[in-house]
């Protein structure tokens, strides 16, 4: 920072204490650091003072952030998928909260690949929302709207009050409005028979409407310098209303046919997650204990009409889900400088769904299923690391133990209990390096699990159309993962492996009802094993103010299925790459872009065409930065399309392929109304200041 830099931010500050209406007292500097820092697994990567604080919530800056990107499931870690959310050592749970996080709050974003054993036994990569520790007390209000404009008008309204008194931090969010959407596709089917083949095409218009209401509410207290209480509310309201018209077309052995097709859905959903912590912290101990309770209740109606003569057809579902997690985490260093993190999990989870049919086909008129589902899971692990000079060795094990009891009713059937015992052990093992000019690498490996959902194991049947059912599979196992990846970082490079191996993949399979039966079961099945490799290079540059983020990547899968009596092997390369890019105009106004491209993606019997995303969009801040816009131009190609896959398996083809809701404009505003200052901290290394909720 220059002289004249510190001149100016102490004469501003001097302003701002003399005026009624101030903002907090900060130092925000344009310099020449690196927005990204690259420290073994971990990436750094700066928000305050940069474009990134001015995209209006978290959700918009980790979409723009480096080394992250927009993918089918969400926010996704470049190949290592959808990561786990942790802020003030609490995980972030749903994902919609970060619609409530404030840009202007966040600090930084801390991205780690290779994540200690005490976050989960997933091997999920976890994201870091460092907030920002303003050094006064403070009292603020700020509403805002966000708005997009694609195939239909969406608007959500938000509210905020958040405080730092004393001790004690809280904040309230408030956001609700309509989200609506359209995606329009066709869904295809080919079955292979001995002496012909029947087509399939169904032509979709798929309209929704969504009215969310959500609430957040946080709350930090500072016993003390060694002891934080904190706790966290989060409710959701949705209505949804799904509209859908179309056209199916058949062609098969002597006849075509061509039948309309209507689908009405209504659903209401209230979801209620709360969360207490305590943490304590002592030089090199520490001690933390996190209890949530999550409660969902949704329940909803279909109706459909196919056919020449639109046969009416409804179904009426309803869902209660309840879940409890403790958690125990305890750290301290033992001698020889030994550090050691161990703990204990335990998730309780208790489903029940229904669901019932009316004016099905003959066969199955009538046709009612119920499931309930209670799942124990304890868990503990340990992990033990050791700093030697500028390496650093880890090494932990988790264990954990799968308990469901499964309840499936059928209309006529009676009951259908299943009982499943898991119990499995996730190694962890890894190596460090920092240099002290900035290199670093790290080579890991590690275990994971990816576990059936509920709905998976349930054994009764769900009608989709007059040709297609979905059933469940009570003896699904889970999926287990070995993977081995390393990373190298050299100034602004970063050169990354991934390899991993799956047992007992979970795979969606759709498979002939009967021979010679033009209607299939749709199911989850394990297959045996499957591989992948990913080589990735990635650069980052700063420049002024000028920020640039490419990365390249490399995949190569393996697998193998069944079609049409043949063994298939699944190993076509995979291309792909991201490009982030930022440019401040002045302190004011800056302009960014983002692109994401998917090459062809294969992963066992499914195949992806390639897809891609190109953003562009302006941030501007007025009124002393009071008000805040963000306009963004989202999918200029018109190739965020993520339904356009194939299935194969046995003599069943199938899939979809369409255009997403994704190309068109959004406006991000917000406006401070006040930002008061109560007192004034005495020093920022201050204890009381740390893990604040903002």
């Amino acid at each position: 920072m220059t002289l004249i830099g510190l001149v100016s931010n102490s004469l501003s500050a001097q302003k701002e204490t003399s005026d009624s209406i101030v903002a907090l007292k900060e130092v925000v500097v344009s310099t020449t650091l690196p927005q990204v820092k690259n420290i073994g697994s971990v990436s750094v990567v700066r928000v305050r003072g940069t474009i990134l604080s001015k995209m209006g919530n978290a959700s918009s800056v980790l979409e723009n952030t480096p080394g992250l990107h927009k993918g089918a499931s969400g926010i996704e870690v470049n190949g290592h998928g959808k990561p786990v959310f942790i802020m003030n050592e609490r995980e972030i749970n749903p994902d919609k909260v970060l619609d409530m996080l404030q840009a202007n709050t966040i600090k930084e974003i801390r991205i780690d690949r290779n994540p200690d054993i005490n976050y989960s036994a997933t091997g999920r990569p976890v994201v870091e929302i460092v907030p920002y520790k303003p050094l006064d007390d403070y009292l603020t209000l700020s509403v805002g709207d966000d708005m997009a404009m694609r195939r239909k008008y969406s608007n959500a309204a938000n509210v905020n009050v958040g405080g730092q008194f004393g001790k004690i931090t809280t904040t309230l969010n408030y956001m609700g409005g309509v989200a609506r959407f359209q995606n329009r596709e066709t869904y295809f089917r080919n079955i292979y028979h001995d002496s012909y083949t029947s087509v399939f095409n169904q032509h979709r218009t798929d309209d929704n409407r969504d009215l969310p209401h959500r609430v957040r509410w946080a709350l930090d207290y500072m016993v003390s310098k060694k002891h934080r209480l904190g706790v966290e509310y989060y409710y959701q309201h949705n209505t949804r209303e799904q509209r859908m018209t179309g056209v199916d077309y058949y062609s098969g052995l002597d006849n075509t046919s061509e039948n309309d097709y209507v689908y009405s859905d209504d659903r209401l959903a209230n979801l209620h997650n709360i969360s207490a912590q305590y943490n304590y912290k002592s030089g090199k101990k520490s001690f933390q204990i996190i209890q949530d309770y999550g409660y969902n209740t949704s329940r909803g109606s279909v109706n459909s009409q196919e056919g020449f003569n639109l046969l009416p057809i409804g179904s009426y579902s309803g869902s209660k889900y309840n879940t409890a997690t403790t958690s125990v985490k305890f750290g301290t260093q033992l001698p020889m400088k030994i550090s050691i993190i161990s703990g204990l999990k335990y998730n309780y989870v208790n489903n029940h769904t229904t669901s019932r049919y009316e004016s099905l086909p003959s066969d199955i008129s009538g046709y009612a299923s119920t499931s309930a589902v209670t799942e124990h899971n304890p868990q503990a692990y340990v992990s033990f690391s050791r700093k030697i000079a500028r390496f650093t060795l880890n090494a932990g094990v988790r264990y954990q133990f799968v308990h469901r009891h499964i309840v499936n009713g059928l209309s006529g059937g009676g009951e259908r209990t299943y009982n499943q015992n898991l119990s499995s052990f996730f190694p962890l093992v890894s190596l460090k390096y920092s240099g002290s000019d900035g290199t670093s690498f790290f080579v890991r490996y590690n275990r994971s699990i990816e576990q059936p959902g509920f709905a998976s194991l349930n054994s009764g049947l769900v009608y989709n159309d007059s040709l297609t059912y979905s059933i469940g599979n009570p003896d699904l196992k889970s999926a287990l993962t070995d993977v081995l990846s390393g990373e190298i970082n050299w100034r602004n490079f970063s050169f990354s492996a991934l390899y991993s191996h799956t047992s007992n993949p979970i795979v969606n399979v759709s498979e002939q009802n009967l021979t010679e039966s033009n209607v299939v079961i749709n199911r989850d099945i394990n297959f045996k094993s499957s591989n992948s490799l990913r080589v990735a290079l990635s650069y980052s540059k700063t420049i002024s103010r000028f920020n640039l983020y490419v990365e390249g990547a490399v995949v190569v899968p393996h697998g193998k299925y069944i079609f049409c009596g043949n063994e298939v092997k699944a190993d076509r390369v995979s291309f792909n790459g991201n490009l982030k890019a930022s440019y401040m105009i002045k302190s004011f106004l800056g302009v960014f872009t983002s692109f994401d491209y998917q090459g062809y993606n294969t992963y066992l019997t499914c195949a992806q065409k390639p897809v891609n995303n190109l953003t562009v969009g302006l941030v501007a801040s007025f009124l002393k930065n009071r008000l805040q816009i963000n306009v963004a131009f989202s999918d200029l190609l018109n190739g965020a399309n993520y339904n356009n896959m194939t299935f194969r398996y046995k003599n069943v083809v199938n899939g979809t392929y369409g255009s997403n809701d994704q190309r068109g404009l959004m406006i991000k505003l917000s406006y401070a109304i006040f930002t008061k200052k109560i007192n004034t901290r005495a020093s920022r290394s201050n204890d009381d200041t740390i893990s604040r909720i903002l």
